[in-house]
């Protein structure tokens, strides 16, 4: 198991140094703490988001990551139009 997390940090390192433009679409993905980071929340309040059912992930050994289209998709869905 410690070997898959270790391939799978090493592959999530490797797809962070590649140009955006060369990554594949919808294949970047985040650990809680970068999406907290992202949008300024605890990363308990993330985690809170997932175990809802709010925002998609995937549980990896104990690793829960959320790719960049999930978190696009979570935003978009809780976007309100302004009120003037």
């Amino acid at each position: 198991m410690q070997e898959l997390d270790s391939a799978i940090a090493t592959l999530i390192a490797a797809a962070r140094s590649q140009p955006a433009e060369q990554r594949p679409p919808g294949r970047v993905m985040l650990t809680a703490q970068e999406v907290a980071e992202r949008l300024h929340l605890s990363k308990g309040h993330v985690y809170s988001l997932v175990r809802q059912g709010e925002v998609a992930s995937v549980k990896i050994g104990r690793r829960v990551l959320i790719s960049e289209d999930a978190l696009e998709e979570f935003l978009d869905r809780s976007t309100s139009p302004a009120h003037y």
